[in-house]
């Protein structure tokens, strides 16, 4: 099982074990109101995370790049 949480923001992904045993279960709570569901095929988990690692890079860069508050 894999979490990463920041604050009130929950996302968890785990194997499917009742049915269909070859989905992957992504949990999500965006608001703190509901629990939200999907479940996604193995390629297409490998596809989301490669999405999330670039996005989490790009913003990495992002923040590199700006300029801090010069001291006063």
């Amino acid at each position: 099982m894999s979490a990463a949480e920041k604050a009130n923001d929950n996302i968890d992904a785990f194997v499917n074990c009742g049915g269909a045993g070859d989905l992957i279960t992504v949990m999500m709570m965006p608001d703190a109101r509901a629990w939200r569901f999907t479940d996604i095929s193995p390629a297409a988990a490998r596809q989301f995370a490669e999405r999330l690692l670039t996005a989490a890079n790009q913003a990495e860069a992002n923040a590199q790049t700006i300029p801090k508050k010069a001291p006063q």
